[in-house]
């Protein structure tokens, strides 16, 4: 099992950020290349 998280504010300001900000976090975890839980860092 994979899990992206994403907080608020801090990796978006509405629902759409925080989603796109944990997948992004989840796709990172799957690659295998991270630790079994990623952070997102905030889109710029």
């Amino acid at each position: 099992m994979s899990i992206g998280q994403a907080l608020f504010p801090d990796d978006g300001g509405d629902e759409d950020g925080l989603m796109r900000a944990a997948d992004a976090a989840m796709y990172r975890v799957k690659s295998g290349c991270e630790p079994e839980r990623q952070r997102c860092l905030p889109f710029q």
